[in-house]
């Protein structure tokens, strides 16, 4: 919960960024765009569509990742810009941190 408290500062210090900067630009220019996200982030990517939708007036869809499937799989090709929310366990970030000392 502590962290609802701060996802407007996280927020300013993601876009920040050069490489989000960048793929805004990208985007910006597109008819659609689709997000997956699974487990927690199936939410978070269901939350982000309808704020691009309402921002933007971007046609945006969120699916569970592992369900694009038979139709939606057919729908998407190199046009379609997708986007993964993925989210990374805590073992692999001290994984990562053992590896690096």
């Amino acid at each position: 919960m502590e962290g609802l408290a701060n996802i407007s500062e996280q927020t300013k210090e993601v876009l920040k960024h050069q490489e989000i900067k960048k793929l805004c630009m990208k985007f910006k220019d597109q008819k659609s765009l689709l997000l997956l996200g699974r487990g927690n982030q199936h939410a978070t990517a269901l939350q982000d569509a309808l704020k691009i939708k309402e921002i933007s007036y971007l046609h945006c869809e969120a699916l569970m990742s592992g369900e694009p499937k038979h139709g939606v799989l057919a729908a998407i090709d190199e046009a379609l810009p997708l986007v993964m929310i993925l989210e990374v366990p805590p073992a692999i970030l001290m994984l990562f941190r053992v590896c690096s000392t």
